[in-house]
């Protein structure tokens, strides 16, 4: 799923990128995959200009786990 949301970035298919990178947050709910997914969601969010989508995903990181707080890339 994340290669393939990769792919659709780059094929400029933001849309199918977006589907893609949340398949990949259903399919595993460990750590490193929610930070790493949706840090690539927030990314592609803010490239769209959906700045409160991008917030949601950062915020979604610090609500799970609140340790982490501060250490996610914030692309904004």
């Amino acid at each position: 799923c994340g290669l393939r949301g990769d792919i659709a970035v780059e094929r400029g298919n933001y849309d199918a990128a977006i589907a893609e990178y949340q398949k990949a947050l259903t399919l595993s709910d460990d750590q490193a995959t929610f930070v790493y997914f949706n840090q690539k969601l927030a990314r592609l969010y803010a490239k769209m200009d959906k700045g409160q989508e991008a917030i949601d995903c950062y915020t979604a990181i610090d609500m799970k786990y609140p340790e982490l707080a501060g250490e996610a890339e914030i692309f904004l």
